[in-house]
């Protein structure tokens, strides 16, 4: 369902954009972990949030009035559904011992939801002739994103979380908008834009590294009783 939301967005917003609203992630897993499950979350952390979100304004307005799109809203969203996946993996992973039994599943469930979601907005035989020559036109893109981008890392990701916090996960997969930002402007040729968003990504950087540095110098001990 990630991929499905933050497909929608892309529509309307760019790739670089998306890829750092995606990474309010790192920080809505904090967030709910406090609000959803009660678990004890340090001041530094709330600092980075609160900079990191900062940041995403100043990104997202992208140097115009009202900046946000239906895209970004969309991209926000995934990040959401993000942090929530982030949040049970680590649960999941706890107590399913095979990893790739545990990832099949959930690529099964993402399958069955992705058909149900297809045939319920299908408009006739239109919408299947657009499937099938986009399946023939891109097998490539599709094979990869598929394959590499989703089976594949997901994963990885299920098998890492059976070892690390949801929180500490999160942190590392801050990494995300760099990656998203660099691939677009060498792939797509993609821009931030105004000299604020570069300010906001800065930003956003700055409190994931903080963040980062507070975390991985902390007593694992006293880690471990705050939650």
């Amino acid at each position: 369902m990630l991929s499905n939301i933050q497909a929608i967005g892309l529509e309307t917003t760019t790739a670089s954009r998306s890829g750092f609203l995606l990474y309010l992630n790192v920080k809505f897993v904090p967030l709910f972990s406090w609000f959803i499950f009660n678990k004890s979350i340090s001041p530094a952390t709330w600092i980075s949030a609160l900079a990191a979100f900062v940041g995403t304004a100043l990104l997202a307005t992208d140097g115009s009035e009202f900046g946000f799109c239906v895209g970004d809203i969309w991209s926000i969203a995934a990040a959401a559904s993000s942090a929530m996946f982030i949040i049970r993996l680590e649960q999941a992973s706890a107590r399913v011992e095979n990893s790739a039994q545990l990832n099949a599943a959930c690529l099964l469930f993402v399958t069955i939801l992705s058909c149900i979601w297809f045939f319920l907005t299908a408009q006739g035989d239109s919408s299947i002739t657009t499937l099938l020559d986009t399946v023939t036109s891109h097998p490539t893109e599709l094979i990869y994103l598929g394959g590499i981008a989703t089976a594949l890392t997901n994963y990885l990701q299920t098998r890492a979380q059976r070892k690390i916090s949801a929180e500490r996960a999160s942190i590392i997969y801050s990494l995300d908008p760099v990656y998203g930002a660099f691939f677009s402007w060498l792939l797509l040729h993609e821009t931030l834009g105004a000299t604020q968003s570069y300010i906001g990504a800065a930003l956003i950087a700055v409190a994931a590294a903080a963040n980062a540095f507070v975390d991985l110098g902390s007593d694992p001990d006293e880690s471990a009783k705050a939650r």
